[in-house]
C-alpha cells in the first residue's frame, strides 16, 4: 500500500514526539511525495541531526532536505 504525505508527515511527528532530544514544536514538516523538508529552529546542532535521521527513519521517506536553522 502507498504512503500518503499525510501519513509520512504523522509518522516524523510521532517519531520526534519520541526522541527526548527534539522539540517538536519548533519544527515544521513540509512533504511532497517522499521528500521531506524541515524548517524552522532548533536548540542545537544535535538536534538538528537528530530531526534530520528521525525524518529519514519514517517509513516511505526517500529524501530529506534539512533547513533547520540553529538557535540556541
Amino acid at each position: 500500500s502507498l504512503i500518503s504525505p499525510q501519513d509520512i508527515k504523522e509518522n516524523i511527528s510521532k517519531a520526534f514526539r519520541r526522541s527526548a532530544q527534539i522539540d517538536a514544536l519548533g519544527i515544521v514538516i513540509e512533504t511532497s511525495d517522499h521528500a521531506v523538508k524541515l524548517k524552522g529552529k532548533v536548540r542545537s546542532v544535535t538536534v538538528k541531526r537528530e530531526a534530520e535521521k528521525a525524518a529519514f527513519n519514517a517509513p516511505g521517506v526517500y529524501a530529506v532536505q534539512n533547513e533547520l536553522k540553529v538557535v540556541p
